[in-house]
């Protein structure tokens, strides 16, 4: 449910970056990290849950910093 919120946050601001709106970069990875925030909360609701193995498990989270480097990364082949 979550998971797709934070990568297209973390897609949309790979958009600004490539559109040269660095201006709402921040904002929109500040989003993300908010997105994954929830991620992680509900993925360990389910995983802390007595009855969790009647639920299959959503791929785990990257590491939230991975959001930023997706980023950065998107500057970088900008700036190519």
């Amino acid at each position: 449910m979550e998971s797709r919120n934070y990568r297209e946050y973390e897609l949309t601001a790979g958009y600004a970056v490539n559109c040269g709106h660095y201006d709402y970069v921040n904002c929109l990875i500040s989003m993300a990290e908010v997105e994954w925030v929830h991620e992680f909360y509900f993925r360990s609701k389910v995983e802390s849950h007595p009855g969790h193995s009647y639920v299959t498990l959503w791929a785990s989270l990257p590491a939230m910093s991975t959001i930023r480097a997706n980023c950065r990364a998107h500057q970088v082949q900008d700036a190519a």
